[in-house]
């Protein structure tokens, strides 16, 4: 058996993976979340992050503690197990990296995703060992004790980082920083953004180009001038180690130096590397270590990319061989690159919802140029001396301003990010099983081209030759053809509405038949609730095309998502059709609709406005508009648009912020248009004690309310509330609680099920 110990690996690997599907794996809670604590251990890196507000500046000192333990005020040890904690000063601490400390604070742990398709910060965090953070720390004690080594990697780290400001202007410094030092508090979120929808974000990141380019370097320099090859792989190992302690270990970049000990290894062992073990050896070690890592994007694109290079772009390679020129050229031009997305794809898809495929050539142009954008830096921090430094730095520069012009050139392009949707577990199979097949075919036609075949099968003539070879090469296409159409393929939904969970605030997305609708977004609790909730739900559904925004009412916590969106409609990837406004005069006195107004004739979008009595038919779903009339008047949140939607015979009613006295006038008018019970009911304004009146809920008789809200000073949703629906006997859904609820309705009937138990 070839490679007996990668096969190995990739059981264990399976086992693994096959383990967590049967037994889900829990990422923990803790018990004194939001409590007073003292933290004790050891610090382990030292920071300083600047955070940019309106009101300006805000400094904080992040002192990173590991080994530690936790007690509560009462001094009761928690018995919970936390790697390592994150603890924010408002003033700069004394300590030293290595140095025990004692430390209290406020205990807080990371959010959670609440949405589908929504960045799980808590997730990512406690996979990295910090499942949470101390805030308002105060340093109650140290050892004092000298530390040589800790105070030595945090004056060489701040040296570098110094130095490279010496060189670069505010524009490149966080791009180089974060190439070199994997330090990315510099970093400008534009250029971060513009990377990421290039889909060249990977440039950023501290990968196997890094380590080998240092490593090897001082590993071919030192055999250069007659160093053993022993010597030399020590050396280059503990060049790598000590990079390593600077830079910080991500999950690429322990891959990266895993593989690159390991290659040192088999210099010193006088044995071959081969680089498919060495990829399996390091992940196996990772998964030990932490098995989560299986649900980390990091980690699969990271290992995704070295087996794409490994495995299939050697085979396209071989295959141009003895072809046209042309095919031969190309390969050897986009070989890599198709290699690492023939695996990668599904991973991006996943986890990230778009694609932008001008990436690949871009990466053409940008990969061979990273050696010496790497190289040129790399000489400035280590080597170079002062006017050779400058020079060095001017062309690094000149090579980023290359890179930012190519993703504006390509950003500028039709269908420069696709939005996908995500990609369901049975066409990630199926697609990895019709690449193997592809992969498969090509072998077969390299050993055709090599005589190999025909020379087991002499009795053929040259026609059957010719057709069995063009179905072979047409077979290959097909089947890699095949892979990408079913991972690409989606199913719209027949009826599906989802409260997304957006704090203090409400957003409820419908899709029907390929169609989509909104009904209001904004929070008052979530800052970017359009970056961080609204789009991404869209993306991870892969809907790029919004038919409609209809908006009940012009207070900010049901439209500021829906502003964010429209002022950053360009580079969104989702465009939006028309935006529905309420026909009501008074609606608009206090001018909170003018932004939006503003915004839509920016973006050249249709404004509709609709009135009670109106009904529409918006493919199968029938919504009818009751409320309010144009010559209605009085408080802005009665004058909210009220629709109820209606889909195979069940209801559904959204109702913005209206009172109970809006509520009440509205039952007769309810009764006339159904005469049955409601399926969902959208409280009104969040669970308010002044909305949700008996005398509406014994009328609609909902069989669940979604009480939309999040943390506030409103006393949202109101006891009083809650205990008038429980006497009606609906089902409450809590979106602050349970997260984005979402109703399917299907020929069987209809489902209700929400994103966090």
């Amino acid at each position: 058996m070839r490679r007996p110990f990668v096969v190995m690996c990739l059981l264990f690997i399976l086992a693994l993976r096959l383990y967590d599907c049967v037994f889900t794996p829990g990422y923990g809670e803790s018990s004194v979340s939001g409590q007073f604590v003292y933290v004790s251990g050891t610090v382990s890196d030292i920071s300083v992050k600047t955070t940019e507000a309106y009101y300006g500046a805000s400094v904080r000192y992040l002192v990173t503690i590991e080994n530690v333990t936790l007690q509560d005020d009462a001094g009761e040890a928690n018995p919970e197990n936390w790697g390592e904690i994150v603890c924010y000063f408002k003033e700069e601490p004394q300590v030293h990296i290595r140095e025990k400390v004692w430390i209290s604070g406020t205990l807080q742990t990371y959010s959670r995703a609440q949405n589908p398709g929504q960045f799980d910060l808590y997730q990512y965090y406690y996979l990295q060992g910090r499942p949470g953070y101390v805030t308002g720390a105060e340093l109650l004690w140290q050892d004092k004790e000298a530390h040589p080594i800790g105070d030595l990697i945090r004056w060489a780290r701040n040296a570098l980082q110094k130095k490279l400001s010496q060189y670069f202007g505010e524009t490149y410094l966080g791009v180089m920083q974060a190439m070199l030092l994997g330090v990315k508090t510099e970093l400008d979120q534009d250029i971060k953004d513009l990377f990421s929808a290039s889909g060249i974000l990977h440039i950023l990141t501290i990968s196997g180009l890094h380590i080998s380019m240092l490593g090897m370097g001082c590993f071919k320099l030192l055999r250069k001038v007659g160093v053993s090859p022993r010597v030399s792989a020590v050396c280059g190992a503990l060049m790598i180690l000590i990079y390593g302690s600077l830079i910080g270990l991500a999950a690429a970049t322990i891959r990266a130096i895993c593989m690159f000990l390991l290659q040192m290894l088999a210099v010193f062992l006088g044995r071959t590397y081969d680089m498919l073990t060495g990829m399996a050896v390091s992940a196996v070690f990772l998964l030990l270590e932490q098995p989560l890592y299986l649900f980390y994007s990091g980690f699969l694109y990271s290992y995704g990319a070295v087996a794409g290079m490994a495995l299939v772009s050697p085979l396209l390679k071989r295959l141009a061989e003895g072809r046209r020129k042309w095919f031969q050229k190309a390969m050897q031009i986009f070989g890599a690159g198709l290699g690492v997305l023939a695996v990668t794809l599904p991973i991006q898809l996943y986890y990230y919802f778009v694609w932008a495929p001008y990436s690949v050539l871009l990466n053409v142009v940008i990969i061979p140029l990273m050696p010496v954008l790497i190289g040129l830096g790399m000489g400035i921090l280590c080597l170079l001396p002062g006017m050779a430094a400058v020079l060095a730095a001017w062309c690094c520069e000149r090579v980023l301003d290359l890179f930012f012009c190519l993703c504006h050139i390509a950003s500028s392009l039709p269908g420069h990010s696709l939005v996908t949707g995500r990609p369901a577990a049975w066409q990630i199979f199926v697609y990895y099983g019709l690449i193997g097949l592809f992969c498969l075919l090509c072998e077969v036609q390299i050993e055709a081209q090599n005589g190999k075949l025909w020379q087991r099968m002499a009795r053929w003539n040259e026609k059957q030759r010719v057709v069995t070879r063009a179905l072979l090469a047409t077979s290959s296409l097909l089947s890699a053809c095949a892979a990408v159409m079913i991972l690409f393929w989606r199913s719209p939904p027949d009826f599906l509405c989802t409260y997304l969970s957006v704090g203090q605030g409400d957003c409820m997305v419908l899709q029907t038949g390929g169609s989509v609708y909104i009904v209001d977004c904004g929070s008052s609790s979530e800052d970017a609730v359009a970056e961080d909730i609204l789009l991404p739900y869209l993306q991870y559904c892969g809907i790029s095309y919004v038919d409609a925004v209809f908006l009940s009412h012009a207070d900010s916590d049901h439209i500021n998502g829906i502003e964010q969106w429209l002022s950053d409609y360009v580079d969104s990837g989702v465009t939006l059709g028309a935006l529905i406004l309420p026909d009501c005069e008074a609606a608009f006195a206090e001018g909170g609709f003018d932004l939006i107004l503003s915004l839509a004739l920016e973006n050249q979008i249709s404004v509709g406005y609709v009135s009670a009595g109106e009904e529409y038919l918006l493919g199968e779903v029938q919504v009818t508009v009751l409320s309010p009339t144009p010559s209605d008047t009085g408080d802005e949140n009665d004058l909210s648009m009220v629709l109820l939607w209606e889909y195979q015979g069940e209801y559904l009613l959204s109702t913005g912020d209206i009172s109970s006295e809006t509520e009440e006038r509205l039952v007769e008018a309810y009764q006339i248009l159904s005469g049955e019970s409601l399926l969902i009911l959208k409280a009104a304004h969040h669970g308010s004690k002044y909305s949700s009146s008996s005398l509406f809920l014994a009328s609609v008789s909902p069989q669940y309310t979604v009480l939309s809200y999040g943390e506030n000073s409103y006393n949202h949703p109101h006891p009083d509330t809650i205990s008038r629906l429980k006497e009606v006997g609906t089902e409450i859904l809590y979106t602050y609680l349970q997260g984005a609820v979402e109703v399917a309705i299907k020929e069987d009937g209809a489902q209700v099920r929400t994103f966090l138990p």
